[in-house]
């Protein structure tokens, strides 16, 4: 890849903020954001870096650059994440991400505060040993929802939804992804697992919200997933990650228009 930047030789250090490096392979727009990077000469030494940084301690908003924003962690999940939902990857790496933004995925879900990958131990083991939900978001009345997530780009000939308008109906992923929400919610609803999962956690829930997060904006159709949905009861809730950014940058409109 060819990066469009120029450097002058005698130039010390050079920090960029908010990057975005774009690449266009085979007609699809590719980019990774960037939130920091700082170059420094070849033969600077560990201890110079550490007396620079020294200068700033305490005083963030005096490097070189930097400007700090009400929101920032939601404006740095929402262009990562960006990011990250136009690159073929699994939801491994999708989940280990939203965990380290998890205040941030919470608030701007409208939750109070979230838990991820919890172990719910299945008190009658005739069903399951555990479930291990990806994300439990605490709603203001102290309930928790239940959010699972799968793949931005699906697995090839994996579509969200097939069959015609009068019969549509989720592909075998998304499918598995349903049952998988709709498995912890009979966890919950199980008396034994539900009194466990509270004294263990201080997780309790009363009418959940399944919430699952697949697909972006190339692959799901709104109009064809809430087709799908009506065969399901009304608290079962498909999001694409094109959704949850726009309503991450939506929440950072508001704040900046305080």
């Amino acid at each position: 890849m060819k990066v469009p930047f120029k450097f002058n030789l005698d130039s010390h250090l050079t920090t960029f903020m908010d990057i975005s490096i774009i690449m266009n392979v085979s007609s699809f727009l590719l980019f990774r954001h960037i939130n920091t990077a700082t170059i420094f000469r070849m033969n600077v030494t560990e201890s110079d870096i550490s007396l620079w940084m020294g200068q700033f301690i305490g005083h963030p908003t005096q490097l070189p650059g930097v400007n700090l924003y009400e929101n920032v962690a939601s404006e740095i999940l929402e262009k990562d994440l960006q990011s990250l939902s136009d690159q073929n990857i699994n939801e491994k790496i999708l989940d280990e991400f939203l965990r380290t933004h998890l205040q941030a995925l919470a608030e701007s879900l409208g939750y109070k505060s979230a838990l991820s990958q919890l172990r719910l131990k299945w008190q009658d083991k005739s069903e399951l040993e555990e479930s291990i939900p990806d994300f439990l978001l605490e709603r203001s009345d102290g309930f928790f929802d239940i959010l699972d997530i799968k793949r931005a780009l699906l697995p090839h000939n994996k579509p969200i939804t097939r069959g015609p308008r009068g019969r549509m109906r989720f592909g075998s992923y998304v499918s598995e992804l349903v049952a998988q929400l709709k498995g912890y919610e009979r966890y919950f609803a199980n008396e034994d697992n539900a009194k466990w999962a509270y004294e263990t956690y201080g997780v309790k829930t009363h009418d959940p919200i399944l919430i699952g997060l697949v697909g972006n904006s190339d692959n799901f159709d709104r109009t064809e997933v809430d087709l799908a949905l009506e065969q399901y009861r009304d608290n079962i809730l498909l999001l694409s990650y094109q959704d949850l950014i726009n309503i991450l940058r939506a929440n950072g409109a508001r704040m900046f228009s305080r």
